[in-house]
């Protein structure tokens, strides 16, 4: 099953000799300032179009720092966490190896 992970550019170099690890804490919050997030699990989508609104909302949030798309193919257990009208998102467990990863696509928007 192909998903797409969302990070910042500066990681990409190391995920691809390490693989995605997956995350150690909450770093997104909510409208009403709850953490969001789960430790031990890789947050993706299964469609490109969710993960680019992600990937946008991040490069917006964290003052227009480089963000990247991963592509990666997954062959193990993942959950479900929601549905929308755009795809599922998914928390997949534990790491995703270097050898899964398919593609990386940096995205490279001018600051407004």
């Amino acid at each position: 099953m192909i998903l797409y992970h969302v990070t910042f550019k500066k990681n990409v170099s190391k995920i691809l000799y390490h693989g995605i690890l997956p995350n150690r804490g909450n770093v997104w919050r909510n409208y009403f300032g709850a953490k969001m997030g789960k430790a031990g699990v890789v947050f993706a989508w299964d469609n490109w179009d969710r993960a680019w609104k992600w990937a946008f909302k991040q490069w917006w949030d964290f003052g227009f720092k480089p963000t990247a798309i991963i592509k990666f193919d997954v062959d193990r257990e993942y959950v479900a966490i929601s549905e929308t009208m755009h795809g599922k998102e998914y928390l997949v467990a534990g790491k995703v190896y270097t050898e899964q990863i398919k593609d990386v696509f940096m995205i490279d928007l001018e600051k407004p």
